[in-house]
């Protein structure tokens, strides 16, 4: 089901030519100036194809995939905008509606399978690159933008907490805290109940709902290039903080702290299970990847960077070369040049470079992937290839 992102006059049908070898796949759309016209698109196998002609009406013509659909991918839209670094995503536990929030401070929202996209500015001056963000029920959505400000012509890290509640007439946003200098906790993480793990000033602090202070924790610089980390478990109960070279894992419910080696020459993410595992993204001799941490030193599970851990923690999602990857976080894999076992592969439309995306686990079962290459697509990982 296609349509047009800007004249909802135009229309799109995508059509697999019958009993052709090898596959064909037939666009019949209405372009610009209105008229009725038809492309074919000849590859050797059927993914090619239908990722040829994808390409074609999503990048040349302008057109969204709305559902529902046949397949994995359900729907995809292209994020469009002047910014071209790398962009963050969120998913709303109770409505599926994705938000992108953008390097270049503007804030963006697409409601399933319609599309639907509102963009707005996020009230900044300055542009915010690595900004993220995390949805929480009821509309609210938490963004974290850093940024860098002169201040008697010096420069400056500046760290903006926005908390941002959906409307009718748009999204409001209300700036909760803006902090200056190092030793802020550069991430944001949330829980289900709708806590929030952010920068707060000297560290880092669990705030709830309503903004309130829960906790605070002072944090160690780990040097001018890796900003303190932290986590936060979807349940609530755990918090990782890395201190210089250790993973403090503090249990909110009283037991006792655990502290793990974290020997990472980089540190990009930290990541904490509901079973209280730790897993950090970043750089160990000598590879790249997503590790597990434990008492006898790191476990490399993933060779991707950005992967991810699904809310019940048995699951790894990597988002990299045009695939969603889910693999096992523990089981490893009978493949000797794999790392991990796979439980599912999926091929996504090569809409674009897509060497890297990121995926989040959404409440419906739907797994969103934000790629580089611009591109949102919800992909149902239960349903069969084809």
């Amino acid at each position: 089901m296609f349509s047009h992102r800007d004249d909802s006059s135009r229309s799109a049908t995508l059509t697999l030519k019958a009993d052709s070898a090898p596959p064909v796949f037939v666009v019949a759309y209405v372009d610009a100036s209105g008229k009725s016209r038809k492309k074919s698109f000849k590859k050797p196998n059927l993914g090619q194809a239908r990722d040829a002609a994808l390409r074609f009406l999503l990048n040349k013509e302008g057109f969204l995939i709305r559902g529902p659909q046949d397949g994995p991918l359900k729907w995809m839209a292209r994020i469009l905008g002047p910014y071209k670094g790398e962009i963050r995503h969120s998913v709303a536990p109770d409505t599926g509606v994705s938000w992108v929030v953008n390097g270049d401070n503007t804030l963006m929202r697409i409601q399933p399978e319609s599309c639907e996209m509102w963009q707005g500015p996020l009230d900044s001056g300055t542009s915010s690159p690595h900004a993220s963000c995390w949805a929480d029920q009821g509309g609210l959505l938490w963004v974290l933008a850093p940024s860098w400000e002169r201040v008697d012509g010096e420069l400056f890290q500046a760290l903006r907490l926005m908390q941002v509640q959906d409307a009718a007439d748009g999204p409001r946003i209300q700036e909760h805290l803006r902090v200056q200098g190092p030793g802020h906790l550069l991430s944001l993480h949330g829980d289900a109940q709708g806590n929030v793990l952010g920068p707060a000033p000297g560290g880092a602090a669990l705030y709830n709902r309503a903004g309130e202070v829960l906790h605070t924790w002072p944090l160690l610089s780990r040097g001018e290039h890796m900003p303190p980390q932290g986590a936060l478990s979807p349940c609530g109960r755990w918090v990782v903080l890395v201190q210089g070279d250790i993973a403090e894992r503090i249990d909110l419910s009283g037991g006792p702290m655990l502290a793990l080696p974290c020997p990472h020459k980089t540190v990009n993410g930290l990541q904490v299970s509901r079973q209280g595992q730790v897993y950090v993204s970043g750089f160990h001799y000598p590879s790249h990847g997503l590790f597990r941490l434990e008492e006898a030193g790191p476990v490399r599970v993933s060779d991707d960077i950005r992967a991810v851990l699904s809310p019940d923690g048995t699951q790894i999602a990597e988002a990299q070369h045009g695939r969603l990857t889910l693999r096992d976080a523990v089981a490893l894999s009978e493949d000797p040049y794999q790392i991990n076992r796979i439980h599912t592969q999926i091929e996504l439309p090569l809409l674009g470079m897509a060497k890297y995306g990121s995926a989040r686990f959404g409440d419906d079962g739907l797994i969103r992937v934000l790629s580089d290459a611009y591109t949102l697509g919800a992909i149902d990982p239960q349903v069969p290839i084809s």
